[in-house]
């Protein structure tokens, strides 16, 4: 595969999540009973300030080792794009002149360019987070490929992503679009859709040509005599067939664009049928002073429960709430933490692993035994012995050692009830102190 083939996959791949966000704040738009059709285009086209994110996120997780300088480039490119679309709010949304209700609408204090800044605000932030995280999972994805290719770890099987590359299943997102312009009376969103989705199809067939070819020569690249230049344009050739099928397809469905049926289920009316009770029945709701009675008691008195009752169940409940969190608080730290350890292992191109060499200073027990307490993972069986050490010296011994004592001096201080093997206690730790 040459060079500049692969740019151009690098290319489709960083466009290929910006095609389908761009399309979210559309097709939302489209159910709202007080819509702009002149507004469709506009929000559609700024949906594209994702594409410099796109490529940050591709670039940082190919080459950052460190999770947290990833995220903190992802979080800085995101506010730049956020800051260029609100940029670019004030010229696209305009306030529409001669639009049926509109100068209702603004004369009421209500501006109707409000709802499509919204919705493009919220897709340019949680498209912006999906592609981050997208790119994250990518560089994780081939950080465990490489640590099962380099164990020959046959259990590891190869998950698709959705943000990864273009597929020809993404096209049912450009159809959903279509129906969604169809059934709410917009036609602007329908042609949206209609060009989007033949364009996205074109992109999916380079890509597919890309792909096929950069495998086959992969396949061959240890056999001799393979004619890989006339492969490749017979590939070509084909390709540019495909694509003029594809675009002769889609001529005809621009040119009856004005045939189209329109419903809108916006202005839907669902006729709903009152259930009245009949007479002699009553309602659900209503309650007899009889029935009352019985609910309260005897002397229609509820039974008030003890003040340290409520303050035991708020003690209670407090006290679950804190371990609820702690408990949410310790799997986000595991996770992320987990995430850091993997992501700072950088595939590199002839398949190795970078492993830094910086020298790891030594950590005391406290804070070994604090670090995987948060991960959540069990003891060692050293730590497993000195716990055991400590326990046995506080519960036989009655003052505290000093800082000096030798484990032998320890050991004299304690008095051991009869029969406990005190010898056997004291090679235990001294292997796991010493390791000898």
């Amino acid at each position: 595969m040459s060079e500049w083939e692969n740019i151009l996959a690098r290319i489709l791949e960083i466009l290929h999540p910006v095609l389908l966000t761009a399309l979210a704040g559309p097709m939302f738009y489209a159910f709202f009973e007080l819509r702009g059709d002149a507004w469709m285009l506009p929000m559609y086209l700024a949906g594209f300030c994702l594409l410099p994110l796109s490529a940050v996120v591709r670039a940082a997780g190919a080459k950052l080792r460190s999770l947290w300088l990833y995220l903190l480039t992802a979080a800085a490119a995101l506010w730049a794009v956020n800051a260029l679309c609100r940029g670019l709010m004030g010229i696209l949304f305009m306030p529409l002149t001669g639009v049926p209700g509109f100068a209702e609408s603004e004369a009421a204090g209500f501006r109707p360019a409000a709802i499509p800044e919204g919705l493009l605000g919220a897709e340019i932030v949680l498209g912006g987070i999906w592609i981050t995280f997208s790119a994250l999972r990518l560089r994780l994805r081939e950080n465990r490929r490489s640590r099962a290719r380099r164990e020959n770890d046959t259990s590891w099987t190869d998950r698709p992503l959705l943000a990864e590359k273009p597929a020809p299943f993404c096209l049912i997102w450009f159809a959903a679009a279509y129906m969604a312009g169809l059934c709410n009376a917009c036609p602007p969103l329908c042609d949206i859709a209609l060009g989007a989705g033949t364009a996205y199809l074109v992109l999916v067939s380079v890509y597919r040509l890309l792909e096929v070819g950069r495998r086959y020569e992969d396949e061959t690249a240890r056999l001799e005599n393979v004619p890989r230049s006339k492969i490749r344009r017979l590939r070509g050739g084909l390709l540019v067939l495909l694509v003029a099928g594809i675009l002769a397809a889609a001529v005809p469905a621009f040119l009856t664009g004005g045939a189209r049926h329109y419903h809108d289920l916006r202005k839907w009316e669902w006729d709903v049928i009152p259930l009245t009770p009949e007479a002699g029945e009553q309602s659900e709701n209503e309650q007899s002073p009889e029935a009352l009675a019985e609910l309260l008691g005897e002397n229609g008195e509820y039974w008030e429960p003890p003040a340290w009752l409520i303050t035991l169940g708020k003690w209670i409940s407090t006290a679950v709430m804190i371990a609820l969190t702690a408990a949410i608080l310790r799997g986000i730290w595991r996770a992320v933490m987990g995430t850091a350890r993997e992501f700072s292992e950088l595939p590199e191109e002839n398949g190795d692993i970078a492993q830094s060499l910086d020298r790891e200073e030594p950590e005391s027990e406290e804070a070994g035994r604090l670090r995987r307490w948060l991960r959540g993972q069990p003891l060692t069986e050293r730590e497993k012995i000195r716990r055991e050490y400590r326990r046995v010296i506080r519960r036989y011994r009655k003052e505290r050692p000093r800082a000096g004592e030798t484990p032998a001096e320890i050991e004299e201080g304690a008095v051991f009830p009869d029969g406990f093997d005190g010898k056997a206690l004291h090679e235990r730790y001294e292997k796991a102190r010493y390791g000898r």
